[in-house]
């Protein structure tokens, strides 16, 4: 079983490039991101729920001894490649994902300037419902009709995390956070590569 970290700014195009590259590729990837294990979490094991609930409405960091074990479990029978998203996002996460012997083959970022990040999250749009991504102003995705979702007809909505102010204090989070732990993980054994998502989208594909 092999082990991919997907890593991105956020606003980059990692989500957009992830969802083209997995389709009909179920079969042989699994993505583990942590937003989708916590909501499992919730549905299956309201005792483990409650205690993580607790600890974020505190304003705390869930204890990376959680949530290994929570990877740990769900991961205990797979056979398919691993695709980290959004998990580790700092140093001590990087540390212990290596300790609990998921750490990664190799490293992928989705790069772009920061300019870009600012200027794609302004023009970004998700559903209300089932929160899938769009660009508008004559972005690479927009949807088929104007302010609605193509999949489940709801009504399209900016975040208030795109705005710009929040954007740009998340890039600086990005290189306090993301490069110390791509360096960790590299030292780890980690091959990283680097993909530039600036220019044509379908190049980017190609690349990932």
């Amino acid at each position: 079983m092999s082990k991919i970290l997907l890593v991105g700014k956020n606003g980059a195009g990692k989500g957009t490039l992830l969802d083209k590259f997995m389709e009909g590729k179920e079969g042989k990837y699994r993505i583990v991101a942590m937003s989708s294990l916590l909501s499992k979490v919730k549905e299956t094991d309201p005792e483990l729920w409650a205690k993580i609930d607790a600890i974020m409405k505190a304003g705390d960091l869930v204890p990376d001894e959680i949530i290994l074990g929570i990877i740990e479990k769900e991961l205990e029978n797979e056979t398919r490649s691993i695709i980290f998203d959004g998990f580790p996002r700092t140093k001590a996460q990087a540390i212990a994902m290596i300790k609990y012997g998921f750490a990664p083959d190799a490293i992928i970022e989705i790069d772009l300037p920061d300019h870009l990040v600012v200027k794609r999250a302004s023009e970004r749009r998700v559903c209300s419902k089932c929160r899938k991504s769009y660009t508008v102003a004559g972005g690479f995705n927009p949807p088929k009709q104007d302010g609605i979702c193509d999949d489940c007809g709801a009504e399209l909505i900016k975040r208030p995390d795109d705005e710009e102010s929040v954007v740009k204090k998340r890039l600086a989070q990005y290189q306090e956070q993301t490069y110390p732990v791509i360096e960790i993980l590299s030292k780890a054994g980690a091959t990283a590569y680097c993909i530039d998502n600036s220019k044509d989208d379908d190049q980017a594909q190609n690349r990932f």
